[in-house]
Protein backbone atom coordinates (compact mmCIF):
# COMPACT_ATOMS: atom_id res chain seq x y z
CA UNK A 1 0.00 0.00 0.00
CA UNK A 2 2.68 2.29 1.05
CA UNK A 3 4.81 1.85 -2.65
CA UNK A 4 1.26 2.77 -4.52
CA UNK A 5 0.94 5.72 -2.42
CA UNK A 6 4.50 6.83 -2.63
CA UNK A 7 3.45 6.74 -6.83
CA UNK A 8 0.40 7.84 -7.12
CA UNK A 9 0.26 11.33 -8.04
CA UNK A 10 -0.39 13.87 -4.63
CA UNK A 11 -0.16 17.91 -4.54
CA UNK A 12 1.29 19.19 -1.48
CA UNK A 13 -0.96 22.49 -1.19
CA UNK A 14 -0.58 25.60 1.35
CA UNK A 15 -4.49 26.56 2.64
CA UNK A 16 -5.39 29.80 4.24
CA UNK A 17 -8.53 30.73 5.77
CA UNK A 18 -10.57 32.55 8.10
CA UNK A 19 -11.95 29.55 9.79
CA UNK A 20 -9.60 26.91 8.85
CA UNK A 21 -11.63 24.34 10.86
CA UNK A 22 -14.64 25.34 8.73
CA UNK A 23 -13.23 24.67 5.63
CA UNK A 24 -11.32 21.12 6.09
CA UNK A 25 -14.87 20.30 7.58
CA UNK A 26 -16.31 21.07 4.39
CA UNK A 27 -13.37 19.38 2.17
CA UNK A 28 -13.96 16.49 4.31
CA UNK A 29 -17.65 16.36 3.71
CA UNK A 30 -16.44 16.09 -0.26
CA UNK A 31 -14.83 13.25 0.04
CA UNK A 32 -11.26 14.45 -0.64
CA UNK A 33 -8.46 12.88 1.16
CA UNK A 34 -6.84 15.02 3.32
CA UNK A 35 -3.09 13.56 4.20
CA UNK A 36 0.21 15.04 6.27
CA UNK A 37 -1.20 18.37 7.99
CA UNK A 38 1.10 20.63 8.94
CA UNK A 39 -0.65 23.47 11.35
CA UNK A 40 1.75 26.44 10.43
CA UNK A 41 -0.42 29.01 12.47
CA UNK A 42 -4.32 29.46 13.01
CA UNK A 43 -5.21 30.35 9.44
CA UNK A 44 -2.83 28.41 7.59
CA UNK A 45 -2.23 24.83 7.05
CA UNK A 46 0.04 22.32 5.06
CA UNK A 47 -1.57 18.92 3.43
CA UNK A 48 -1.75 16.46 0.76
CA UNK A 49 -3.85 15.96 -1.37
CA UNK A 50 -4.72 13.43 -4.77
CA UNK A 51 -3.46 15.31 -8.46
CA UNK A 52 -7.03 14.89 -9.50
CA UNK A 53 -8.38 16.51 -6.85
CA UNK A 54 -7.00 19.77 -7.39
CA UNK A 55 -9.79 21.15 -9.20
CA UNK A 56 -12.55 20.15 -6.91
CA UNK A 57 -10.31 22.04 -4.17
CA UNK A 58 -9.61 25.44 -5.89
CA UNK A 59 -13.76 25.53 -6.50
CA UNK A 60 -14.50 24.81 -3.15
CA UNK A 61 -12.23 27.43 -1.65
CA UNK A 62 -13.43 30.41 -3.92
CA UNK A 63 -16.75 30.16 -3.05
CA UNK A 64 -15.38 30.69 0.89
CA UNK A 65 -12.76 33.22 -0.38
CA UNK A 66 -9.85 31.12 1.12
CA UNK A 67 -6.73 31.20 -0.65
CA UNK A 68 -4.85 28.28 -1.78
CA UNK A 69 -1.59 27.94 -3.15
CA UNK A 70 0.53 24.73 -4.53
CA UNK A 71 3.72 23.68 -3.38
CA UNK A 72 5.31 20.61 -4.95
CA UNK A 73 3.61 17.56 -7.29
CA UNK A 74 4.82 14.29 -6.61
CA UNK A 75 4.42 10.55 -7.84
CA UNK A 76 5.42 8.78 -10.82
CA UNK A 77 4.41 10.61 -14.03
CA UNK A 78 5.91 14.41 -12.54
CA UNK A 79 9.09 12.00 -11.78
CA UNK A 80 9.27 10.96 -15.71
CA UNK A 81 8.07 14.54 -16.92
CA UNK A 82 11.38 16.10 -14.70
CA UNK A 83 13.44 13.14 -16.03
CA UNK A 84 12.43 14.05 -19.73
CA UNK A 85 13.85 17.39 -19.14
CA UNK A 86 17.30 16.13 -18.63
CA UNK A 87 17.86 14.16 -21.58
CA UNK A 88 21.43 12.96 -20.66
CA UNK A 89 20.29 11.49 -17.28
CA UNK A 90 17.39 10.22 -19.33
CA UNK A 91 19.72 8.37 -21.62
CA UNK A 92 22.03 7.67 -19.03
CA UNK A 93 19.24 5.74 -16.89
CA UNK A 94 18.25 3.68 -20.12
CA UNK A 95 21.53 2.59 -20.86
CA UNK A 96 21.97 1.59 -17.46
CA UNK A 97 18.95 -0.27 -17.45
CA UNK A 98 19.75 -2.37 -20.59
CA UNK A 99 23.21 -2.77 -19.70
CA UNK A 100 21.94 -4.36 -16.50
CA UNK A 101 19.83 -6.46 -18.35
CA UNK A 102 22.72 -7.40 -21.17
CA UNK A 103 25.51 -8.03 -18.52
CA UNK A 104 24.03 -11.18 -16.97
CA UNK A 105 23.56 -12.99 -20.50
CA UNK A 106 27.13 -12.78 -21.78
CA UNK A 107 30.85 -14.07 -20.61
CA UNK A 108 33.69 -11.55 -20.07
CA UNK A 109 36.20 -14.43 -18.03
CA UNK A 110 37.58 -17.80 -19.27
CA UNK A 111 39.09 -20.06 -17.04
CA UNK A 112 40.53 -23.57 -17.81
CA UNK A 113 40.83 -26.24 -15.50
CA UNK A 114 41.80 -30.14 -15.45
CA UNK A 115 44.92 -30.03 -18.13
CA UNK A 116 48.40 -30.88 -17.18
CA UNK A 117 50.45 -31.41 -20.43
CA UNK A 118 47.95 -28.93 -22.51
CA UNK A 119 48.58 -25.03 -21.98
CA UNK A 120 46.00 -23.51 -20.91
CA UNK A 121 46.95 -20.74 -23.09
CA UNK A 122 47.00 -22.87 -26.26
CA UNK A 123 43.32 -24.15 -24.79
CA UNK A 124 42.04 -20.20 -24.51
CA UNK A 125 43.55 -19.40 -28.23
CA UNK A 126 41.30 -22.59 -29.95
CA UNK A 127 38.46 -22.03 -27.40
CA UNK A 128 38.46 -18.31 -28.80
CA UNK A 129 38.47 -19.57 -32.09
CA UNK A 130 35.56 -21.86 -31.64
CA UNK A 131 33.62 -18.56 -29.84
CA UNK A 132 34.24 -18.83 -26.48
CA UNK A 133 35.70 -15.61 -25.54
CA UNK A 134 34.84 -11.59 -24.18
CA UNK A 135 31.50 -10.94 -24.70
CA UNK A 136 29.86 -14.75 -25.97
CA UNK A 137 26.46 -15.47 -24.95
CA UNK A 138 26.26 -17.83 -22.26
CA UNK A 139 23.72 -20.44 -24.10
CA UNK A 140 26.52 -20.32 -27.29
CA UNK A 141 29.17 -21.22 -24.83
CA UNK A 142 27.22 -23.94 -23.51
CA UNK A 143 25.91 -25.63 -26.59
CA UNK A 144 27.32 -29.21 -27.60
CA UNK A 145 28.52 -27.46 -31.25
CA UNK A 146 30.95 -25.35 -28.53
CA UNK A 147 32.25 -28.69 -26.79
CA UNK A 148 32.54 -30.36 -30.38
CA UNK A 149 34.15 -27.61 -32.26
CA UNK A 150 37.13 -27.44 -29.54
CA UNK A 151 37.43 -31.04 -29.16
CA UNK A 152 38.03 -31.09 -32.92
CA UNK A 153 40.52 -27.90 -32.50
CA UNK A 154 42.44 -29.78 -29.75
CA UNK A 155 43.23 -33.81 -30.04
CA UNK A 156 45.03 -33.79 -27.27
CA UNK A 157 42.12 -33.80 -25.28
CA UNK A 158 39.49 -36.32 -24.82
CA UNK A 159 36.75 -34.63 -23.24
CA UNK A 160 35.55 -30.96 -22.59
CA UNK A 161 32.66 -29.17 -20.81
CA UNK A 162 31.80 -25.64 -20.35
CA UNK A 163 30.16 -24.69 -16.91
CA UNK A 164 29.21 -21.20 -16.11
CA UNK A 165 29.16 -19.06 -12.74
CA UNK A 166 27.84 -15.80 -13.82
CA UNK A 167 29.90 -13.72 -15.76
CA UNK A 168 32.80 -16.33 -15.38
CA UNK A 169 33.02 -19.80 -17.72
CA UNK A 170 34.82 -22.71 -16.95
CA UNK A 171 36.61 -25.00 -19.57
CA UNK A 172 37.04 -28.41 -17.96
CA UNK A 173 39.06 -30.80 -20.30
CA UNK A 174 40.33 -34.35 -19.91
CA UNK A 175 43.23 -35.14 -21.72
CA UNK A 176 44.25 -38.37 -23.70
CA UNK A 177 46.80 -40.90 -22.13
CA UNK A 178 49.97 -40.36 -23.05
CA UNK A 179 51.60 -42.36 -25.81
CA UNK A 180 55.06 -43.38 -25.09
CA UNK A 181 57.07 -42.69 -28.14
CA UNK A 182 58.94 -45.72 -29.35
CA UNK A 183 62.56 -44.99 -30.96
CA UNK A 184 62.44 -46.15 -34.45
CA UNK A 185 64.08 -49.62 -34.77
CA UNK A 186 64.68 -52.19 -37.52
CA UNK A 187 64.74 -55.43 -38.18
CA UNK A 188 67.95 -55.40 -40.11
CA UNK A 189 70.47 -52.45 -40.08
CA UNK A 190 73.85 -51.66 -41.07
CA UNK A 191 76.91 -49.51 -40.29
CA UNK A 192 77.76 -46.86 -43.11
CA UNK A 193 80.41 -44.12 -43.41
CA UNK A 194 79.21 -40.89 -43.69
CA UNK A 195 82.65 -39.34 -45.05
CA UNK A 196 86.16 -40.22 -46.98
CA UNK A 197 88.46 -41.86 -44.66
CA UNK A 198 91.43 -44.59 -43.81
CA UNK A 199 90.26 -46.87 -41.68
CA UNK A 200 92.44 -47.44 -38.40
CA UNK A 201 90.51 -49.31 -36.00
CA UNK A 202 87.82 -51.13 -35.82
CA UNK A 203 85.32 -52.15 -32.52
CA UNK A 204 82.50 -54.83 -33.80
CA UNK A 205 79.66 -56.44 -31.32
CA UNK A 206 77.16 -57.44 -33.38
CA UNK A 207 77.72 -58.02 -37.19
CA UNK A 208 79.84 -58.57 -39.77
CA UNK A 209 82.80 -56.23 -40.52
CA UNK A 210 83.30 -55.44 -44.17
CA UNK A 211 87.07 -53.37 -43.65
CA UNK A 212 90.18 -53.37 -42.16
CA UNK A 213 92.61 -51.10 -40.53
CA UNK A 214 94.52 -49.52 -43.18
CA UNK A 215 91.91 -49.68 -45.75
CA UNK A 216 90.28 -46.61 -47.59
CA UNK A 217 86.30 -46.18 -47.54
CA UNK A 218 84.49 -43.73 -49.30
CA UNK A 219 81.30 -42.01 -48.16
CA UNK A 220 78.49 -44.45 -48.22
CA UNK A 221 80.59 -47.75 -47.78
CA UNK A 222 79.18 -50.26 -45.66
CA UNK A 223 81.59 -50.82 -42.70
CA UNK A 224 79.83 -53.73 -40.48
CA UNK A 225 76.98 -55.50 -42.25
CA UNK A 226 73.85 -56.98 -40.17
CA UNK A 227 74.25 -60.39 -42.25
CA UNK A 228 76.54 -62.68 -40.75
CA UNK A 229 77.11 -66.17 -42.85
CA UNK A 230 77.41 -68.81 -40.61
CA UNK A 231 78.00 -71.16 -43.29
CA UNK A 232 74.73 -73.74 -42.59
CA UNK A 233 72.46 -70.40 -42.31
CA UNK A 234 72.59 -66.61 -42.09
CA UNK A 235 72.00 -64.75 -38.97
CA UNK A 236 70.47 -61.86 -39.63
CA UNK A 237 70.49 -58.42 -36.70
CA UNK A 238 71.22 -55.29 -35.80
CA UNK A 239 75.66 -54.06 -36.52
CA UNK A 240 76.26 -52.68 -33.43
CA UNK A 241 80.23 -51.09 -33.27
CA UNK A 242 82.68 -48.19 -33.83
CA UNK A 243 85.04 -47.30 -36.74
CA UNK A 244 88.05 -44.96 -36.07
CA UNK A 245 89.30 -43.55 -39.24
CA UNK A 246 91.91 -40.92 -40.66
CA UNK A 247 90.13 -37.78 -42.14
CA UNK A 248 90.65 -34.66 -43.88
CA UNK A 249 88.42 -31.59 -43.63
CA UNK A 250 88.27 -28.45 -45.82
CA UNK A 251 86.85 -24.85 -44.23
CA UNK A 252 86.95 -21.32 -44.92
CA UNK A 253 85.65 -19.07 -43.12
CA UNK A 254 85.46 -15.25 -43.22
CA UNK A 255 85.20 -12.22 -41.16
CA UNK A 256 84.97 -8.48 -41.70
CA UNK A 257 87.99 -6.59 -40.68
CA UNK A 258 85.52 -3.64 -39.77
CA UNK A 259 82.07 -3.69 -38.11
CA UNK A 260 79.68 -1.55 -35.74
CA UNK A 261 79.66 -1.73 -31.81
CA UNK A 262 77.02 -0.10 -29.51
CA UNK A 263 78.48 2.57 -27.17
CA UNK A 264 76.66 4.87 -24.85
CA UNK A 265 72.81 5.59 -24.52
CA UNK A 266 72.03 9.12 -26.24
CA UNK A 267 68.19 9.22 -25.60
CA UNK A 268 65.10 7.69 -24.84
CA UNK A 269 61.73 7.32 -26.34
CA UNK A 270 58.48 6.45 -24.62
CA UNK A 271 55.13 5.37 -27.13
CA UNK A 272 52.02 4.16 -25.35
CA UNK A 273 49.46 2.05 -26.86
CA UNK A 274 45.60 0.80 -25.70
CA UNK A 275 44.55 -2.90 -26.65
CA UNK A 276 40.95 -3.89 -26.58
CA UNK A 277 40.74 -7.76 -27.32
CA UNK A 278 42.44 -8.13 -30.26
CA UNK A 279 42.59 -4.54 -31.48
CA UNK A 280 45.07 -1.95 -30.67
CA UNK A 281 44.89 1.71 -31.00
CA UNK A 282 47.99 4.07 -30.60
CA UNK A 283 48.06 6.75 -28.28
CA UNK A 284 51.05 8.79 -30.23
CA UNK A 285 52.74 8.65 -33.97
CA UNK A 286 55.57 6.68 -35.25
CA UNK A 287 56.02 2.64 -34.59
CA UNK A 288 58.67 0.75 -35.16
CA UNK A 289 62.94 0.65 -34.43
CA UNK A 290 64.90 2.77 -37.13
CA UNK A 291 68.60 1.47 -37.57
CA UNK A 292 70.66 -0.65 -35.51
CA UNK A 293 71.30 2.01 -33.20
CA UNK A 294 67.77 1.26 -31.51
CA UNK A 295 66.85 -1.31 -28.69
CA UNK A 296 63.13 -1.77 -27.66
CA UNK A 297 61.80 -2.41 -24.53
CA UNK A 298 58.04 -4.10 -24.70
CA UNK A 299 55.84 -4.03 -21.75
CA UNK A 300 51.58 -5.08 -21.05
CA UNK A 301 49.73 -4.35 -18.03
CA UNK A 302 46.23 -5.61 -18.25
CA UNK A 303 43.14 -4.56 -16.79
CA UNK A 304 42.58 -7.28 -13.50
CA UNK A 305 39.44 -6.94 -11.05
CA UNK A 306 39.71 -7.89 -7.49
CA UNK A 307 39.50 -12.07 -7.61
CA UNK A 308 42.23 -11.97 -10.03
CA UNK A 309 39.73 -11.75 -13.23
CA UNK A 310 41.86 -10.31 -16.25
CA UNK A 311 39.96 -7.58 -18.66
CA UNK A 312 40.64 -7.98 -22.45
CA UNK A 313 42.30 -4.08 -21.81
CA UNK A 314 45.78 -3.58 -21.42
CA UNK A 315 48.14 -0.11 -21.40
CA UNK A 316 51.28 -0.97 -23.68
CA UNK A 317 54.84 0.94 -23.16
CA UNK A 318 57.43 1.39 -25.87
CA UNK A 319 60.53 2.75 -24.37
CA UNK A 320 63.19 2.75 -27.21
CA UNK A 321 66.70 3.97 -26.34
CA UNK A 322 69.27 5.69 -28.97
CA UNK A 323 72.90 4.45 -28.80
CA UNK A 324 75.95 5.81 -30.49
CA UNK A 325 77.81 3.33 -32.61
CA UNK A 326 81.63 3.41 -33.22
CA UNK A 327 83.35 1.30 -36.20
CA UNK A 328 85.86 -1.61 -34.72
CA UNK A 329 88.69 -2.71 -36.79
CA UNK A 330 89.61 -6.45 -35.99
CA UNK A 331 92.32 -8.43 -38.17
CA UNK A 332 93.24 -10.78 -35.40
CA UNK A 333 93.63 -14.50 -37.44
CA UNK A 334 93.64 -16.53 -34.24
CA UNK A 335 89.84 -15.53 -34.28
CA UNK A 336 89.25 -17.45 -37.38
CA UNK A 337 90.98 -20.03 -35.92
CA UNK A 338 89.79 -20.56 -32.99
CA UNK A 339 86.27 -20.78 -34.66
CA UNK A 340 86.62 -22.95 -37.31
CA UNK A 341 88.39 -25.27 -35.33
CA UNK A 342 85.63 -25.03 -32.52
CA UNK A 343 82.88 -25.64 -35.54
CA UNK A 344 84.86 -28.96 -36.95
CA UNK A 345 85.19 -30.16 -33.57
CA UNK A 346 81.05 -29.78 -33.22
CA UNK A 347 80.89 -31.63 -36.84
CA UNK A 348 82.71 -34.92 -35.18
CA UNK A 349 80.65 -37.58 -33.55
CA UNK A 350 84.10 -38.23 -31.53
CA UNK A 351 87.28 -37.78 -32.18
CA UNK A 352 89.93 -34.48 -32.39
CA UNK A 353 92.14 -32.65 -34.94
CA UNK A 354 95.62 -33.92 -35.55
CA UNK A 355 97.22 -31.23 -37.73
CA UNK A 356 95.50 -28.69 -39.48
CA UNK A 357 97.34 -26.25 -42.38
CA UNK A 358 95.98 -22.53 -42.48
CA UNK A 359 96.58 -19.96 -45.35
CA UNK A 360 95.11 -16.72 -44.44
CA UNK A 361 94.13 -13.91 -47.07
CA UNK A 362 93.66 -10.06 -46.56
CA UNK A 363 91.34 -8.31 -49.10
CA UNK A 364 89.56 -5.01 -48.59
CA UNK A 365 86.32 -5.21 -45.73
CA UNK A 366 87.34 -8.81 -44.90
CA UNK A 367 89.88 -11.50 -43.86
CA UNK A 368 89.67 -15.07 -45.62
CA UNK A 369 90.70 -17.89 -43.88
CA UNK A 370 91.56 -21.51 -45.78
CA UNK A 371 92.22 -24.78 -43.83
CA UNK A 372 93.48 -28.28 -44.42
CA UNK A 373 92.46 -30.86 -41.35
CA UNK A 374 94.01 -34.06 -40.80
CA UNK A 375 91.97 -36.06 -38.22
CA UNK A 376 90.67 -38.84 -36.08
CA UNK A 377 87.41 -39.29 -36.12
CA UNK A 378 84.42 -42.18 -35.92
CA UNK A 379 82.77 -42.10 -39.32
CA UNK A 380 80.35 -45.19 -38.73
CA UNK A 381 76.78 -44.14 -39.04
CA UNK A 382 73.99 -46.78 -38.27
CA UNK A 383 71.11 -47.42 -41.20
CA UNK A 384 68.85 -49.90 -42.54
CA UNK A 385 70.32 -52.66 -44.24
CA UNK A 386 67.75 -51.92 -47.21
CA UNK A 387 68.71 -48.40 -47.38
CA UNK A 388 72.30 -49.23 -47.45
CA UNK A 389 71.69 -51.46 -50.15
CA UNK A 390 70.05 -48.76 -52.11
Amino acid sequence: MSLWKGLSERVTIELTSGDLSQCLDQLTRAQIPLEDLNFLDELTVQLCIPREDLGRVKELTCRRGDQIRVLSHRGWVTGVKKLLRRPVLTFGVLGLLMFTLWVPTRIFFVEVEGNTTVSARQILEAAAQCGISFGASRQQVRSEEMKNALLASLPSLQWAGVNTYGCRAVITVRERNAQVTREETYPVSSIVAVCDGIVRQITVEKGTALCIPGQAVKAGDILISGYTDLGICTRVGQSVGEIYADTQRKIRAVLPTEYLQRGKMTATRKKYSIILGKKRWNLGKGSGISGGSCAKIYTEVYLTLPGGFQLPIALCCEQWYDYDTQTITEEDPDILSEYAAHYLSRQMVAGTIRQQTLVYFRQEGYCLLEGIYDCYEMIGLTQPEERANE
